[in-house]
């Protein structure tokens, strides 16, 4: 009888436990096998492991930061006391930039302009590869065919003494978009193109083309190399921002002034446009001035007007980042007259721009451009 009774106890205890232990998990959230099912098949349920596995929010990264930038030749960029001190202006001001030469009549890529680029980046001071484009010395001497030349087989020469590649020569293309490659590959973060565009000065009616056929029509093969070129490059370089240097003139006309370029095919293909608006580069008489230079603020003001009726209604207005004076021709370019560019932009919403000095010398300009 007592072994009976035993047995009977046992029996009871067990399954008293087995309460307890249902009860207690359930309580902390788990449930029997069956719960379990039933939660994780519903999906009108939350989860109860909700609020643990939710991910914490990423913080918002910060927005890119406005450019506002110097020109530097390969040279100044190599000098280490020239940089230095330009290093220094750049902190004092709300300048962020240096567009430094790359390649001007051939590549400029030695130990000392690699030096440069990264002591750029250390002082958080954003990079950007200046190219010269169809100008080119370099690869037109070692391919032969490949650039401009006399009737009689020598190297055409534009007024200035320069040799240049044909734009519609593929190999040509290749060879450029191989130097963008180089130069964001030591750090430069954007890529500045020039001379993108036939010869404007010089013998033009005895240059021979060896590749363009003489009817396509020049604004053609420029658009035919924007795309290829911005297309080639992202393939390895995604990130890579891209600008373009155009006459401010494409911003008043649409003919592409018998050199390819127009504002309305640059805009599809880069990420800033980069008119130079120089305002002693207009004649006597645009927007009614005797003498444009005198008149910095007009002359741009009027400028942009025009090319933005020329852009869609839409058209961001920070992807215009033009190219201002600052040296003296056809008057004197100090730092009121740079003030009265930078107004002129501000009227369009536009904070950006570069400031083109050939010899980079910047100091006189410090006033206008107020600290950060």
């Amino acid at each position: 009888m007592k072994r009976y009774t035993i047995i009977i106890l046992i029996i009871l205890c067990g399954a008293l436990f087995g309460a307890i232990l249902v009860v207690a998990t359930t309580e902390n959230g788990l449930g029997s096998g069956l719960h379990r099912a039933i939660l994780e098949t519903n999906p009108f349920r939350p989860s109860p492991f909700a609020e643990i596995i939710a991910p914490t929010p990423l913080p918002t990264p910060p927005p890119p930061k406005p450019v506002r930038a110097l020109y530097l030749t390969a040279s100044t960029a190599k000098d280490p006391a020239r940089l230095e001190h330009l290093i220094e202006l750049v902190k004092k001001t709300n300048l962020t930039a240096m567009v430094i030469n790359a390649k001007d009549d051939g590549p400029q890529f030695e130990q000392s302009l690699t030096d440069a680029v990264l002591r750029l980046r250390q002082a958080e001071i954003i990079p950007i590869a200046r190219i010269v484009i169809f100008k080119d010395a370099s690869f037109a001497r070692q391919n032969l065919q490949e650039a401009l030349k006399y009737s009689n087989g020598s190297f055409w020469r534009d007024a200035s003494g320069g040799t240049w590649l044909d734009p519609a020569s593929r190999a040509s293309w290749a060879y450029l978009v191989n130097i963008a490659r180089q130069a964001a590959d030591i750090g430069f973060e954007e890529i500045n193109l020039d001379y993108v565009r036939f010869p404007t000065d010089g013998a033009l009616s005895s240059i021979r083309y060896p590749v363009w056929d003489g009817k396509t029509p020049k604004s053609e093969v420029i658009v035919e190399f924007f795309k290829y070129f911005n297309e080639e490059l992202k393939k390895t370089h995604p990130n890579i921002k891209t600008s373009l240097d155009i006459f401010g003139y494409t911003f008043l006309t649409s003919t592409g002034l018998n050199i390819g370029q127009r504002v309305e095919d640059a805009a599809l293909y880069f990420d800033y446009i980069a008119p130079m608006v120089y305002p002693s580069h207009y004649s006597t008489g645009n927007f009614g001035l005797e003498n444009p230079a005198a008149y910095p603020y007009t002359v741009i003001k009027k400028t942009l007007e025009k090319g933005f009726s020329k852009l869609p209604p839409d058209f961001p207005h920070e992807r215009i980042r033009p190219w201002l004076q600052a040296f003296d021709m056809g008057a004197i370019y100090n730092a009121y007259m740079l003030s009265e560019q930078i107004r002129a932009l501000k009227e369009f919403g536009i904070t950006e721009f570069y400031l083109w000095n050939p010899h980079n010398v910047y100091d006189r300009y410090e006033s206008a451009l107020p600290p950060h």
